[in-house]
């Protein structure tokens, strides 16, 4: 598919990842967005698709088109806008395994949790270990996205991850050229 060709909505399925820039907010939002992109920079180099994501959203229920997301502060569920499949802003990623059915059972225990700012510093630092989460459960967004598809490793996972494991994942609006992408509607 080229760029050119806008994703169709109704197309999306549960487990269906939208990745993006998430933009604006405050001074912290803004921090905590450039940590993630600067993390997404080491671990993939300037050759890594997408560089500059730093958000994740699950799709947990198709036809009403809802999402789950770890945010700041707290995570949340969104009902689908056109805005959010712009390709010039997102892309969608398919797993290419088995979805898990219990998406919604996890968004459902896990809405209006706190966002875990302490394993967002765990991993822009690299460490092996959890040091700055002080052992909460709480997710980030691209750490609960993962967890929400039973991915191993998933408290390291970022944005960019979604992107670079063509093994785990296909594009289904755009062609996987690098793109700018430009941050989301205010």
């Amino acid at each position: 598919m080229n760029r050119s060709s806008l994703f169709v909505s109704s197309d999306l399925q549960p487990g269906d990842l939208i990745v993006s820039r998430k933009g604006g907010g405050n001074l912290f939002q803004k921090t905590l967005n450039s940590l993630i992109e600067g993390v997404g920079r080491r671990r993939y180099g300037e050759g890594g698709l997408f560089l500059r994501s730093n958000h994740v959203r699950v799709c947990i229920r198709s036809g009403l088109l809802q999402f789950f997301h770890w945010t700041w502060p707290k995570s949340e569920t969104v009902w689908f806008e056109n805005w959010m499949l712009d390709p010039s802003y997102a892309v969608v990623c398919r797993p290419k395994f088995t979805v898990p059915s219990s998406l919604l059972d996890y968004a459902v225990d896990n809405v209006g949790s706190w966002y875990n700012v302490g394993l967002l510093l765990d991993i822009y630092f690299g460490l092996s270990f959890e040091l700055f989460s002080l052992g909460l459960d709480n997710e980030v967004c691209s750490t609960g996205a993962a967890e929400m598809l039973e991915q191993p490793n998933h408290r390291r996972a970022i944005p960019a991850d979604f992107l670079n494991l063509p093994e785990l994942f296909e594009f289904v609006n755009y062609d996987n050229s690098v793109i700018e992408l430009r941050k989301e509607p205010s």
